[in-house]
């Protein structure tokens, strides 16, 4: 599940840091739409299963990526 599914949109954004509860949720936040958006926007590579990256990538590329190597690859995205 996306940990920031509620806050997607400014007004959702705006409500939950006027409640006083948006630190408790997400203190990893800034608490400034403008800053955070890119932060709550961004692609969730965590949901994304080696078994549909290897057989997208496969499949739109001459090379054969070993399953191996796509999740280290995920794995090391999933560090950041």
């Amino acid at each position: 599940m996306d940990r920031y599914q509620n806050i997607k949109t400014k007004e959702n954004y705006d409500k939950l840091l006027k409640s006083g509860m948006f630190w408790e949720f997400h203190p990893e936040l800034t608490g400034d739409w403008n800053k955070d958006k890119e932060v709550i926007n961004k692609l969730s590579i965590h949901n994304v299963s080696v078994s549909f990256l290897y057989d997208f990538v496969n499949e739109f590329t001459d090379t054969e990526i070993p399953k191996e190597a796509i999740k280290e690859t995920l794995d090391k995205l999933n560090e950041r």
